[in-house]
């Protein structure tokens, strides 16, 4: 049952991942800056994404997971490791 269970966790996160990406691809498309945070658990799924949307250069921020499981505090500090990533993104994304 537990398997059945990570299974169906790994498949939601996945979907999540993906329709997020598009998102951020479309936001971006129509001129809105944009950081997609995803975690490293789901990289590949990212790149496939954004392969798939048409833009498979599309850059996204990558924090370490699990983030589900962390305490208010821990996400607060694996936010603050992100923020230079996002900062670099959306910079980017202004100077285009």
């Amino acid at each position: 049952m537990w398997g059945s269970v990570c299974h169906h966790v790994e498949r939601e996160a996945s979907r999540f991942i993906r329709s997020t990406l598009h998102d951020g691809i479309e936001l971006e498309r129509r001129g809105v800056p944009t950081a997609v945070i995803c975690t490293d658990e789901f990289i590949a799924s990212a790149r496939a994404q954004a392969a798939i949307c048409g833009s498979p250069g599309y850059p996204f921020v990558v924090v370490a997971h699990p983030i589900g499981s962390l305490t208010p505090a821990e996400l607060r500090e694996r936010a603050r490791t992100a923020v230079p990533q996002v900062i670099e993104i959306l910079t980017r994304a202004a100077s285009s």
